[in-house]
């Protein structure tokens, strides 16, 4: 699991503070410092909905089977760890399954037939990085999952105006956003989609208050634990990191001065020299699946294929993200 999140977590239930008590037990390299104190390196969005669904289902924590942990790791947990981590790895794999069922439904709205989307959707799974971070307690698959759900409801607002596919969407594209910063570049693509699509219920007062509450809550909620942690609503954890002073300012989020190499690095790999500690693996090649979906470019260049105003906003997402990730120089940073 990642240390930083499963600290957070942990912190929560014990203490009921964001501040990391455990901090050289499971996330010491992966924290940021203020005051003295240590608090989480990442958005706080995976660790508060596990936090959450913890309260909610700890009765049925006696009655599930202990985990088998990685034996180097585990002497790390104390009993009451390691009793816990049994409903936190529910969320990714839960996240995963639900992944499987989004990615299907887009491709059935989007007008593909039902049993080419369920095996686009398994395929898009089990053939890309997504089924390895089912796995695992990163925040990738609980924002993946509620980005694409987020899509799907803004995409049938199109359809089917109802206000509250407006809001449920853009209240999980925004939560999304909680628990990692760099899908909020999605937001570009999906403006401009909805201006462009319904542009004049957008500016009416009754669906323009609701739809801007939506997508304000989930950042008032990062906003006051900014203002916890480190005084500021604005000042969010990538600006403490406890290791990495080089990166504690506003510019470094998105640095592209060696972009060309981080993104070569990104698609294609790096090597050990490189990278410091083991190789580190493509896009392409942990993911197999994108070389099919590359290979509909042609089509489209063609005009086999007729790219609907969805699928604009599905690859734009997609480049968005990429450049994003390849923005982030640090040995391991944007990579993930």
């Amino acid at each position: 699991n990642d240390g930083s999140h499963f600290a957070l977590f942990d912190s929560l239930v014990t203490t009921g503070s964001p501040e990391l008590q455990h901090v050289r037990q499971f996330a010491f390299k992966d924290s940021a410092k203020y005051k003295g104190r240590y608090y989480s390196d990442r958005n706080p969005g995976l660790a508060l909905a596990t936090y959450s669904l913890y309260q909610g289902f700890k009765p049925l924590e006696g009655w599930m089977k202990p985990l088998k942990l990685d034996p180097k790791m585990a002497r790390r947990y104390s009993e009451g760890q390691k009793s816990r981590a049994t409903i936190v790895m529910l969320v990714p794999s839960v996240c995963g399954s639900l992944l499987i069922l989004a990615i299907f439904t887009l491709a059935r709205h989007l007008g593909t037939g039902f049993y080419a989307s369920l095996l686009t959707a398994l395929a898009i799974v089990f053939g890309t990085i997504a089924f390895r971070y089912a796995t695992l307690f990163y925040s990738h698959i609980f924002s993946a999952t509620l980005l694409t759900w987020g899509l799907i409801l803004l995409f049938s607002y199109r359809t089917n105006a109802k206000v509250s596919y407006l809001c449920s969407g853009t209240f999980l594209l925004s939560s999304a956003v909680l628990a990692e910063h760099l899908v909020i570049l999605i937001f570009i693509p999906v403006f401009i989609y909805l201006l462009a699509t319904r542009l004049h219920a957008l500016v009416r007062l009754p669906t323009l208050i609701p739809f801007l509450c939506a997508g304000l809550l989930p950042m008032m909620i990062l906003m006051a634990y900014n203002s916890t942690c480190f005084d500021s609503p604005f000042s969010i954890a990538h600006f403490h990191h406890s290791t990495d002073a080089r990166n504690h300012q506003m510019e470094t989020l998105f640095d592209f001065d060696s972009f060309l190499k981080v993104l070569s690095n990104l698609m294609f790999g790096a090597d050990k020299v490189e990278v410091g500690r083991q190789d580190l693996t493509s896009l392409l090649n942990a993911s197999p699946f994108l070389y099919f979906a590359l290979g509909t470019i042609p089509l489209v260049l063609w005009r086999k294929l007729k790219p609907s105003a969805e699928h604009c906003v599905l690859l734009a997402s997609s480049c968005l993200l990429i450049l994003g990730a390849a923005s982030f120089w640090a040995p391991y940073g944007g990579w993930d």
